[in-house]
């Protein structure tokens, strides 16, 4: 099956990279075309969607997860 994640949170370009690692870890690569980001109006907020990317359970999706709520910067998971 096919998910994809966003993440919205502070730190920039750091916590994009971070948010990607917290799915690559799991599903390993992610294509770049797969990416998107998106700052806000006052840029003090980044919104990285990852995905669609190939699951192959619902564990994989859990841990994705916990991978990215494990970061602090990351104020909301979707």
């Amino acid at each position: 099956m096919q998910r994809s994640w966003t993440a919205i949170g502070t730190g920039g370009q750091d916590f994009k990279m971070n948010m990607i690692n917290c799915v690559s870890s799991v599903v390993g690569t992610v294509h770049t075309e797969c990416i998107s980001e998106r700052h806000s109006s006052q840029k003090k907020y980044i919104s990285v969607t990852i995905g669609p990317v190939w699951v192959e359970s619902t564990d994989q999706i859990i841990q994705v997860y916990a991978n990215m709520k494990a970061d602090p910067r990351a104020k909301w998971i979707i």
